[in-house]
Order: C-alpha cells, then structure tokens, then sequence
C-alpha cells in the first residue's frame, strides 16, 4: 500500500464509537482504531468516530476530539495530542540512512470551530531518537481543509525493517512549557522535548473546541497523491494484525465434577506478536463458571493460536450438555 498509516479514513471503530469522561488518559479509545490518545491535564473530552455530511455532498468519517470541559492552564509537562505509531516493516521503501533515500508526504484533512487555530504534525523517528516538526493553522472554522506536508530525506540513519516502533505520526493540540521552550525543529534532528511543539495553541482553552481528522495518508514519493482509499473488508483485515474483538461458541458435555474446559482461541487475521487476551464476556447455559483465564500454549509464536480456559461447575447436573459463547479482544497493537 502507498499509505503507511492505517485506517487513515477512520473507518474501522472495532473498540466502540463514542467514549466520553476521558482525561489523564492515554489510550485507544473506543473510536477509530490505530489511532492513540493522550491527555495529561485537566480538561475532558469525548472521543468518537464522527460521521459528517460536508457542503459538497461529501460523506466522511473523522476521528473526532471534542472539548466537553475545558482547561485553560497547560502544566509545563503536559500535552494533548493524536498519534499512530508505524512498523519498521512499512518503511523498507523509504531507503533511509542510504545515498538514496527518499522524501515523505504527509496529508490529510483537518476540520475544527477555532478558527486561526495553530496544531502541529511532527514526525519520530523511535529507533534513532530524530524528529522533524511542521505547523499547520485552522483557517477557516467549520470547513475540512486539506493540509500537504513536505518530509525531507535523512540520509544519516537508517530504519530496522522488524515489527517493533520505527515512526511515531503526532498531532500535537496542546503542550506545557517543557515541550515548547525552543524554536522547533523544522527538518531532521535530535529528538529533544523542548524543540517539540512551539506555538500551539490549547484546544482545551475553550468548551465544545473541536478537532476532526480524517485522509490522513504518509507515503513515500516526491508529491502527496490523492487518498489511497483501500475497501472496508481489507480496512478492517489491515487493522485486525493489531487488534480484533472475537466471539466465540461454547458446547461441552459435563463430567459430573468440576472441570476446566479448553477452548481454542481464533484469529480472524495473524497478529504483530504474540497478544495480550482479554475476556470481555462469558455466556454459558446449563452450568456454573467458577473461573476464566486465557494460557499461551506453550509458545510465543505470534501465529499460534491462545486458548480460554474456564473452570466450571456441573456438579448439579452431571453429563448435561452446556452451551453459549465467549467474547474477548486479541491486542497486539504497538
């Protein structure tokens, strides 16, 4: 795929759609997936997949930030912002470190009701601490505007193609004074807190501020193409290496005593690594669960498949058949 960032449409929302009441949080929230968000003062937000109707007709959808109690002082050590962290794996054909490294483009389109708003869009490179940061401005309220941003080429250090962190994409829309004291790096440099962010404004400093981002597209190449609008079934395969919410059906027959039953896990698509489970829900007809927990089977290959364990009580009614289904999430996400 030209796009390194997935779901830059912001069209799969497996976690939810809404989430309301989130402050002093870092997550991923229960909107669009992939994408990660952190607050560390005292305003609160509703996070959401936002669906919208524009002037041209247009129908999109945008991973919405919205103020629901604001916060007009920004601590010096805190900040809010949207990112997605990128494998190492999708930036093979970026050839950087080499004599012929290439330039990034990064685009997208931003939307929000404060008008002259300053954000910034800075891009990390984790695996040699450099980063480079580029402004942008709301010029118009209500309105999507597309923003094109040039990333030069950095032939200094190059990139392990391994499926750990080797990009960070953030938007910055609020930082305290430890990340905005220096003028910012505006091409490749050290990564250091205090060139980060300089002259953003705080998105917190009115109630009902928003911001919606939505297209948003990195690529290698010399000119930002249009948005690689993949379909909505390899969006979702896309997103599922990451994460992916499972259910799952339950027949046993009862032994007559207490017995832990095996029930092999499923992946709908092969994981980064080896994922973390977690059981959300447990519905079983005929019999009483005394204790659910997921075990590795003895391997952490990342395409082996987990199991739920769930220890159960059909002391009461021995060899009856019980059935239902399980529910859980498989996060491998970055």
């Amino acid at each position: 795929n030209r796009n390194v960032l997935i779901n830059g449409d912001m069209v799969i929302s497996q976690r939810g759609t809404s989430q309301t009441g989130v402050s002093h949080s870092s997550l991923y929230a229960e909107a669009p997936d992939r994408w990660y968000f952190e607050t560390t003062n005292n305003a609160v937000w509703h996070l959401l997949q936002k669906q919208t109707t524009e002037a041209d007709g247009a129908t999109r959808k945008w991973y919405g930030i919205e103020c629901t109690t604001p916060d007009f002082a920004v601590p010096a050590n805190s900040c809010t912002r949207l990112s997605q962290k990128i494998e190492g794996v999708k930036l093979v054909d970026l050839l950087k470190g080499s004599v012929d490294a290439k330039k990034l483009q990064l685009s997208f389109l931003v939307k929000s009701n404060r008008a002259g708003f300053r954000a910034i869009a800075e891009l990390v490179d984790n695996q040699n601490m450099l980063h480079i940061t580029k402004s942008f401005v709301i010029d118009q309220a209500d309105t999507p505007i597309k923003v094109n941003i040039k990333i030069p080429e950095e032939f200094g250090y190059s990139i392990e193609p391994n499926e750990d962190t080797a990009f960070t994409l953030y938007f910055w829309l609020s930082a305290g004074s430890d990340f905005t004291t220096y003028d910012r790096h505006t091409s490749w440099a050290p990564l250091i807190n205090g060139y980060r962010a300089k002259d953003v404004w705080n998105l917190a400093a009115a109630v009902n501020s928003y911001m919606y981002f939505t297209d948003v597209q990195l690529e290698v190449g010399e000119e930002a193409t249009t948005f690689e609008r993949l379909s909505p079934g390899e969006n979702l395969r896309l997103c599922r290496r990451y994460y992916e919410t499972l259910e799952k059906s339950v027949f046993a027959v009862g032994s007559g005593v207490s017995d832990v039953v095996a029930i092999p896990g499923l992946y709908l698509e092969n994981k980064r690594v080896y994922p973390t489970l977690t059981l959300n829900n447990i519905y079983l007809y005929g019999v009483t669960v005394l204790e659910t927990f997921p075990i590795v089977q003895g391997t952490d290959n990342k395409d082996e498949m987990p199991s739920i364990f769930i220890t159960v009580d059909d002391d009461a009614t021995p060899q009856n058949a019980y059935y239902g289904f399980i529910n859980y999430e498989a996060d491998s996400e970055l």
